[in-house]
C-alpha cells in the first residue's frame, strides 16, 4: 500500500466500494490536525484512536476489543465521529481502603465488619477442593 497522508487515507477509504465505516488508529494526532479533521468531517467517516496505547499493539488490541461492542451499536454510518479510547495505568489499591468504602455504604465500622467476615485459622488452612494438593 502506499504512503499517504492521513487525510488523503480517509479519502481514499471514502472511493473505495466496500463501503468502510472508517478506520482504527493508536496515533493520537490523528484528531489534533486540522486537514485531517475537515477530511473526516467531509468524507463521514468514523475514525477510533486508541489514545492511550502508544505504540503497543497489544493494549490498542485491548482498548479496542473492550470498546468495540458499544460503538458498534452507536456508530452511525455515513455520519464523521471520533472514538477516542483511553485507560489509565493507575497504582493499586490498598484492599483496606476498599473494605473500609464498603463499611462506610454499609454504615458500619470497618473494624467489626472485618471482624465478622474475616476467616477463621480453620478455614484458611483447610484444602478448598481445586485438586491441588495442600502446602507442606
Amino acid at each position: 500500500m502506499p504512503v499517504l497522508e492521513d487525510w488523503e487515507l480517509l479519502v481514499a477509504l471514502r472511493q473505495r466500494s466496500e463501503g468502510w465505516a472508517g478506520l482504527v488508529t493508536n496515533d493520537a494526532d490523528f484528531v489534533t490536525q486540522p486537514r485531517e479533521l475537515a477530511a473526516l468531517m467531509q468524507t463521514g467517516l468514523a475514525v477510533i484512536v486508541a489514545e492511550s496505547a502508544g505504540h503497543d499493539p497489544i493494549k490498542a488490541a485491548g482498548l479496542l476489543l473492550a470498546h468495540l461492542p458499544g460503538i458498534c451499536k452507536r456508530i452511525i454510518r455515513g455520519r464523521a465521529q471520533v472514538w477516542r479510547l483511553r485507560t489509565a495505568d493507575l497504582p493499586h489499591t490498598e484492599p483496606w481502603d476498599l473494605f473500609t468504602k464498603l463499611a462506610v455504604q454499609r454504615k458500619q465500622n470497618a473494624d467489626q465488619l472485618f471482624a465478622d467476615n474475616k476467616l477463621s485459622v480453620e478455614e484458611l488452612t483447610s484444602p478448598v477442593g481445586l485438586g491441588l494438593p495442600p502446602k507442606p
